[in-house]
């Protein structure tokens, strides 16, 4: 059975995402099979951008960041004595433990430890040796240099490890912080975003999480509020409230699966409901499309939509689509979605939608999008057991 008016309005909707913009009601349209296709690609584009992106997180966690900076580089003034006194810093800033450190002075016959916060420290000749720098170690050191060249940016020390070379800057305010944190931040902020990018153009509900916790007694009906839904019908029931949408025990009549749909108007308006039926199947959703755009006529319209569906295992006898049911403030309705087995119906074919929106078109100040999933139904075995029932 098909209601005209329904078969126009699931066109237009299934036709196309819509899209709320501005303030008002005004929907823009974007073609799925568009949407389908882009996404496509975006699967085979995220593995590949998320690889290098985790590869570096984790291996930032492995860069040697050996530093050396200098500071305060003073003349001697004792009398007969040539040389600078420096204060020097060694930073071990990554994650592994830096072993057989050694710096080098140029232009310096001799260097001399004045003194140090650390034990683990000799020097030979112009160079300087420290056993080990653990990670996030600092080593302070006052060192006589020697030389009658003090240490500048153009005559600096050098740095080295078992495993590394180090850098050295003028200034302990010139060595950079370590990279491991800020690294981390830029890859979790990738990383969520390119998740949030997969979500939205997926069509997978970004609020999944809040609507387990907000619907609860809806999502136990197995029915998940639309990304794109205002949510105003369920949002008046409280957090330990019944649902105003349920769907009980199926059971079987006349050979058909009757799944009770109960909805009831807890606004204190007149609600309008469309209910229609969706096979997530690409070839029908293809199919569907071909006959919405270059079929015309009403009538055969609906005669290409009867084959399409048989073939995908709705049966014509069964109203799929409902429109213009109205509920009153406070006014509880059960509609009985009755389905007939046919050799290509699956517990896909059960899957519907609901639209919910003010009942009179004039002042529309809300439209809320649902969708029921046989496979999160608690009496999905129940609706199983019926259909292998019925084949035979």
């Amino acid at each position: 059975m098909y209601d005209r008016n329904a078969l126009l309005e699931r066109s237009e909707i299934l036709s196309f995402f819509a899209v709320e913009v501005g303030g008002g009601n005004k929907i823009r349209f974007f073609r799925k099979g568009f949407m389908e296709n882009f996404f496509s690609a975006l699967k085979l584009l995220i593995p590949m951008l998320l690889t290098p992106i985790i590869n570096r997180f984790i291996s930032t966690f492995r860069i040697r960041q050996l530093y050396l900076s200098f500071d305060e580089v003073l003349p001697c003034v004792l009398p007969e004595t040539i040389g600078f006194v420096a204060s020097v810093n060694l930073y071990n800033k990554g994650k592994d433990k830096e072993k057989a450190v050694e710096v080098s002075f140029p232009n310096c016959s001799l260097c001399q430890v004045l003194a140090s916060n650390y034990s683990g420290v000799s020097v030979e000749s112009n160079k300087l040796f420290v056993d080990r720098i653990l990670p996030k170690q600092t080593i302070t050191l006052s060192v006589y240099l020697n030389s009658t060249v003090a240490m500048t940016s153009l005559s600096k020390p050098t740095v080295k490890s078992e495993d590394a070379n180090g850098k050295v800057y003028n200034g302990r305010g010139n060595v950079p912080p370590s990279m491991g944190p800020a690294v981390m931040g830029l890859s979790i902020g990738a990383a969520t975003l390119i998740t949030f990018m997969y979500i939205m153009l997926s069509g997978s509900n970004i609020f999944y999480p809040y609507y387990a916790l907000r619907y609860n007694s809806l999502m136990a009906q197995g029915v998940t509020p639309s990304g794109f839904s205002d949510n105003y019908l369920v949002s008046k029931s409280g957090l330990s409230s019944e649902s105003p949408i349920k769907i009980d025990k199926p059971y079987v009549e006349n050979s058909k699966i009757v799944l009770p749909l109960k909805i009831k108007n807890i606004t204190s308006v007149k609600i309008k409901l469309l209910i229609f039926h969706e096979l997530n199947n690409p070839d029908y959703k293809k199919e569907n499309e071909i006959t919405d755009s270059e079929i015309s006529d009403l009538r055969q319209r609906v005669d290409a939509w009867r084959v399409t569906n048989e073939k995908y295992g709705y049966s014509s006898k069964d109203q799929l689509n409902i429109s213009g049911l109205v509920l009153e403030a406070g006014e509880e309705r059960t509609v009985l979605l009755a389905h007939t087995v046919l050799p290509a119906t699956t517990l896909d074919n059960f899957n519907f939608y609901i639209s919910v929106q003010k009942g009179a078109y004039e002042d529309e100040s809300f439209r809320d999008y649902y969708n029921f999933s046989i496979h999160d139904y608690k009496w999905r075995n129940e609706v199983s057991r019926f259909l292998e029932a019925l084949r035979h």
